[in-house]
């Protein structure tokens, strides 16, 4: 006689995680001497200090890192600017997330010349966050203008870390930057409505937002709509490549508050075969501008100058608000120009404002536009046959 003897099987599976623990800056506004970044005893799993301190991290750290506003150090909530001092690019100066909250204002300074570079490897959810109340400065070292740089890398290709900016983001000095490298359809740094990037990078070859040579995802950086970037001089915020991890969606809006050209950026780098959305020249700056691809609405503020060049089309899907002076650069009463403003919107544009349109060189509209003058234009372009110049 047979017998059929069952035996149960137990599959037992071991899951191993990452170690990750949230630290929260607990060092005031300037933390211990040195390397106060990578300090240990500056961090820690309790806001008020008494959990436990970070240990020195590894480049596969998972440490979410977190500057409150709340309390920036100590039992009795302490608060006001943090100035943390950064040095160097090792494996020490990495984290899964940071995250600045809750009114914080966050410097991250270099302590000397040279590049400091905090690599986020990324986890779950947005993993460089400066909230709507807060702001954070990325910025060389005390002197003006020289070759020292903060720098965040959200990871390194292929990755998925990803960043949301609802607050102040600035950029200055020397070549800091943000590098995303996650190449996610929609992108992966995203300004919201509302945050303000300000950037002003004075080292040559270094751009606010890297470039595709150096790491940096095409079209990662977002401007959505109600986001402002402005330019306060220095390199171009595109690189030189025609591939640009800057997009700027419908409603976003770049304010240049600098002249252009300059000893760090040609307009060329700047405009040529460039999209743009809202684009406004601010108070007192002089702008010559190249052949852009598109500018939704275009404003030109009280004193400001904007100087198209004589030769190519500048097409603009909005309205023009130009309360300075707008004109072709160079163009003078009965000298040729082709210079052409071409109003592109598939809904009611206006031209007009207090300031002066002057030696402007054709004017097109496209089938489909609807445009109102409310302001007199002054052309001296070609005739309408295209063989010479108009002389009123």
């Amino acid at each position: 006689m047979k017998k059929i003897i069952l035996v149960s099987c137990f599959i037992f599976s071991v899951i191993v995680s990452s170690a990750q623990t949230t630290y929260y800056w607990v060092g005031g506004p300037t933390g211990t001497s040195g390397s106060n970044f990578i300090t240990g005893s500056n961090w820690n799993t309790n806001i008020n200090g008494t959990g436990t301190t970070r240990t020195t991290p590894t480049a596969a750290n998972t440490d979410i890192l977190i500057v409150d506003g709340t309390n920036i150090g100590g039992l009795t909530p302490t608060t006001g600017t943090v100035t943390i001092k950064v040095s160097g690019s090792s494996t020490a100066m990495t984290s899964s997330q940071l995250k600045v909250i809750n009114n914080a204002n966050l410097i991250l300074q270099r302590v000397t010349t040279g590049t400091a570079t905090i690599t986020l490897n990324g986890d779950t959810g947005d993993d460089f966050i400066v909230d709507a109340t807060s702001s954070l400065t990325l910025i060389g070292t005390t002197t003006a203008i020289d070759s020292s740089s903060v720098r965040i890398q959200l990871g390194t290709a292929p990755t998925t870390a990803t960043g949301r900016v609802n607050g102040t983001l600035t950029m200055s000095n020397g070549g800091s930057r943000i590098i995303a490298a996650n190449t996610a359809t929609g992108g992966a740094l995203f300004f919201e409505n509302g945050s303000v990037c300000n950037v002003g990078i004075f080292e040559s070859g270094s751009y606010p937002f890297g470039s595709i040579s150096s790491g940096a995802a095409s079209n990662a950086v977002v401007f959505k709509a109600g986001s402002k970037l402005y330019y306060k001089g220095g390199t171009s915020i595109f690189s030189t490549s025609a591939t640009s991890p800057i997009y700027f969606n419908s409603g976003s809006e770049l304010i240049i508050d600098a002249a252009l050209p300059n000893n760090y950026c040609t307009i060329s780098n700047f405009f040529a075969a460039r999209r743009f959305a809202n684009m406004t020249v601010a108070s007192g700056r002089t702008v010559d501008v190249d052949n852009f691809t598109n500018v939704d609405n275009l404003t030109i503020q009280s004193g400001a100058t904007l100087k198209l060049k004589t030769t190519g089309t500048f097409p603009v899907a909005g309205n023009i608000v130009n309360n300075g002076l707008m004109k072709v650069n160079t163009l003078l009463p009965n000298v040729s120009g082709t210079s052409n403003l071409m109003f592109i919107g598939n809904s009611l544009q206006t031209v007009g404002g207090t300031g002066t349109y002057d030696t402007l060189g054709i004017i097109t509209v496209s089938p489909g536009a609807n445009v109102i003058l409310n302001s007199d234009l002054k052309l001296f372009g070609l005739n309408s046959s295209g063989t010479s110049p108009n002389t009123a």
